[in-house]
């Protein structure tokens, strides 16, 4: 908080470490909790590949919070590297939800070609702001390519909830591309406040898109789970037909349905 000249008003302002922080926690929390959301089933392996998403960003938050405190390999391959290794855990989140046996070796290839990238960058010298561009406009095409990943499954019984993370991740992909060209117009001005502004905003959004990201997730799957509860009470697993309860109540249902209608008929045929 800082005051204003004669002590007429107040603005406040985001630090940015408190948000990177921020980030950390929720991250080191919703992983875990995803992670133990997850046992072996092949329909709990989203939110295994989400849970170790968000384990990874945490980690890479943490190395790139600590540029000019830790040697810069440290913050800018490794730290960054891991937050494309999470992007890459979230594309596999977003294919297993939409096939469980379908894995993504796509990502894999492009997280290492960005990685090497990253390697690239920091061994050449370039400039800062060129530097800055490219990591910036690389992750925000990962999480573009997550974000559509997502958006697949939305001819799915939970396609609602699964384009909503889609919608998410591409706004914060898009967030990330905007935030690079943001950085280099500030660049060539020579002003810093602009670019603190932009980082405080996009970490905000960063938070919320997690939270509410996790709680979708955590959705999609537990109405998987409910649905394939279902499954097991109201199928014979020999021959996939109703099981008698089950007979009972959709006949119970049907009879009732002939009831409130004058004109209907109800038949009962036995082959």
């Amino acid at each position: 908080r800082s005051a204003r000249s004669g002590g007429r008003g107040e603005r406040l302002y985001l630090d940015i470490r408190t948000l990177q922080v921020a980030t950390i926690v929720v991250c080191s929390v919703l992983g875990p909790v995803s992670l133990a959301f997850s046992p072996g089933q092949p329909h709990m392996r989203p939110c295994r590949y989400w849970g170790a998403g968000l384990v990874a960003l945490a980690c890479g938050v943490a190395l790139v919070s600590l540029r000019g405190y830790a040697p810069a390999f440290a913050s800018h391959v490794l730290g960054l590297g891991l937050v494309g290794l999470a992007l890459t855990f979230a594309q596999a989140s977003a294919q297993s939800a939409i096939d469980a046996a379908r894995r993504d070796m796509t990502g894999w290839v492009l997280l290492g070609a960005y990685i090497t990238a990253l390697v690239v960058l920091y061994a050449v010298p370039v400039e800062a702001w060129l530097r800055h561009l490219a990591t910036m406009g690389m992750t925000g095409f990962l999480a573009c390519r997550v974000a559509y990943g997502f958006d697949q499954g939305k001819e799915l019984r939970e396609g609602r909830a699964l384009r909503m993370i889609g919608i998410i991740l591409g706004l914060f992909g898009v967030s990330l591309v905007m935030h690079g060209v943001f950085m280099l117009s500030q660049a060539d001005r020579g002003a810093s406040s602009g670019t603190e502004a932009s980082d405080a905003a996009m970490l905000v959004g960063l938070i919320a898109g997690l939270l509410l990201g996790t709680i979708l997730l955590l959705w999609v799957v537990a109405e998987r789970i409910h649905f394939r509860m279902r499954q097991l009470v109201s199928l014979d697993r020999l021959t996939g037909a109703l099981n008698r309860p089950a007979l009972v109540h959709c006949f119970e249902r049907e009879l009732a349905r002939s009831k409130r209608r004058s004109d209907s008929r109800f038949g009962l045929l036995l082959i």
